[in-house]
C-alpha cells in the first residue's frame, strides 16, 4: 500500500473471471492426463492380461517340441499381455517386448482371428484418441487464440465422446482375443492344443490407465462449464504497455508547471 491508498476492491466480475481461469488451468492439466493414459493403454501391446490355464501335468517345452514352425509357442502357452495392435512374449533375459500378429510361419503369413468385439475395440480405441487430442489441442490454443465462454461449453461434447468411447474399449475382453482358439492360425496344420483347457482376460497396468482417462474425461466434460481460457498473449502485453503508458503520464507533471 502507497500512499496511505487502499488497495482497489475486486469486484465480482473479476472474482469469478479469476476461479474460472484456475479452473481452466485445472481443467488442461486433467486433460493432459487423461490423453497421456490412453495413448500409453492404446498404444502398448498390454491392453489386458492373457491368463491360460493348461491341464493338470502338461509341460510346455515339450508341448511346444511338436510345434517347431512355431518360434513363440513358450509364450503363447504362459501367461502374457494382449493389445489392439500387437502381443507380447518374452526374449532373453526376461525382457517384455511386443510383437506384431501377422506372422510368418510355414513360409506364409498368418494373423489370428480377429471377431467383431476385437474390431470394434480397436476402433473405438482410436476414436478416442481423436476425440482426446482433439480437446486437448483446442484447450492448448486458447491461450493464443480468443475462445468465447460459449465455445469452452462446446468442447465438453469432445471430452463426453472421448469419455464414451474410451469405455467402448472394454468390449475387448468380451472379444476373440480372451478365448483359446484365438491363435489357431498359427497352428495351420495340429491346431490350437488341445492341453489348452481355457483363457480368460483380466485388467493389466494399462488397461487401469484406460479406466483412469474414462474417469478423468468424465470429469473435464463438467468442468468445461466454469472454466475461462486466459487473455490471449497480445492483449497481455498490449494491456501492460498501456499501465505502463498511464503510469508514465501520471508521474510525469504538467507542461504549464514545467514552464514556471
Amino acid at each position: 500500500m502507497q500512499g496511505g491508498q487502499a488497495p482497489p476492491e475486486l469486484t465480482q466480475s473479476m472474482k469469478e473471471r479469476a476461479v474460472g481461469q484456475c479452473n481452466f488451468m485445472l481443467l488442461f492439466i486433467m486433460s493432459t492426463a487423461a490423453i497421456a493414459c490412453t495413448l500409453a493403454s492404446t498404444s502398448y501391446c498390454n491392453f489386458m492380461e492373457r491368463n491360460v490355464k493348461l491341464a493338470e501335468g502338461a509341460d510346455i517345452d515339450e508341448l511346444c517340441s511338436n510345434y517347431t514352425d512355431f518360434i513363440n509357442c513358450n509364450d503363447m502357452l504362459k501367461n502374457h499381455g494382449v493389445g489392439f495392435w500387437g502381443w507380447q512374449i518374452t526374449v532373453p533375459i526376461d525382457t517384455l517386448i511386443c510383437y506384431p500378429y501377422t506372422l510368418r510361419i510355414n513360409g506364409a503369413y498368418r494373423t489370428p482371428t480377429f471377431d467383431t468385439n476385437f474390431n470394434a475395440a480397436r476402433a473405438f480405441s482410436a476414436t478416442a484418441s481423436f476425440f482426446g487430442l482433439l480437446s486437448f489441442f483446442t484447450l492448448g490454443f486458447a491461450s493464443c487464440c480468443p475462445i468465447p465462454q460459449s465455445r469452452m461449453k462446446c468442447i465438453s461434447i469432445y471430452f463426453l465422446l472421448a469419455f464414451f468411447f474410451q469405455a467402448m474399449t472394454f468390449i475387448f475382453g468380451r472379444s476373440s482375443a480372451c478365448r483359446k482358439d484365438f491363435f489357431e492360425p498359427y497352428f495351420p496344420l495340429q491346431g490350437t492344443p488341445e492341453e489348452i483347457e481355457s483363457v480368460s482376460c483380466s485388467l493389466s497396468r494399462y488397461s487401469n490407465m484406460a479406466i483412469a482417462a474414462t474417469v478423468l474425461y468424465w470429469i473435464c466434460a463438467g468442468m468445461c462449464a466454469r472454466a475461462i481460457p486466459p487473455a490471449p498473449m497480445p492483449d497481455v502485453f498490449n494491456n501492460e504497455a498501456q499501465q505502463q503508458q498511464q503510469a508514465t503520464q501520471n508521474e510525469s507533471p504538467p507542461a504549464n508547471e514545467e514552464q514556471a
